[in-house]
C-alpha cells in the first residue's frame, strides 16, 4: 500500500458511500413524485448520474488504498467533478488533487 494516498483513498470511500446514500433516498423519494411534476425525468437522471460517480469514487478510493497505478487515471477526472460538489466533495477532490500534484 502507498502510503501517500492513504488519506486521500478513505476520503475517497467515505465521500462515494455517503453520498451514495444520500443520492439513493434522494431518488427514492423523488419516485414518489408522479409524471405532472415538470421535467421528473431530469432530476432522475441527475441522481443516478450522481449514484454512477459515487460509486466510481468508492473503486477509485479502495484502488488508491491498494496501490494500484492505474487507478490515478480514473481517479484524477474523478477529483476534479468532486471540486464542484461544495463542500465537501471540494475537501475530498482537493485532497488528492494536493497529493498527485505534490513532487516528492
Amino acid at each position: 500500500m502507498n502510503k501517500k494516498f492513504e488519506i486521500s483513498g478513505w476520503s475517497f470511500i467515505a465521500y462515494g458511500i455517503l453520498f451514495s446514500i444520500t443520492s439513493i433516498l434522494a431518488l427514492l423519494m423523488l419516485s414518489k413524485f408522479d409524471d405532472s411534476f415538470p421535467h421528473i425525468g431530469l432530476f432522475h437522471a441527475f441522481f443516478v448520474f450522481g449514484v454512477a460517480i459515487n460509486i466510481l469514487t468508492v473503486f477509485c478510493g479502495a484502488g488508491l488504498l491498494m496501490g494500484k497505478e492505474y487507478v490515478h487515471k480514473i481517479a484524477l477526472p474523478v477529483s476534479i467533478f468532486l471540486l464542484l460538489n461544495v463542500p465537501v466533495g471540494t475537501v475530498v477532490g482537493g485532497i488528492y488533487l494536493w497529493q498527485k500534484l505534490q513532487k516528492n
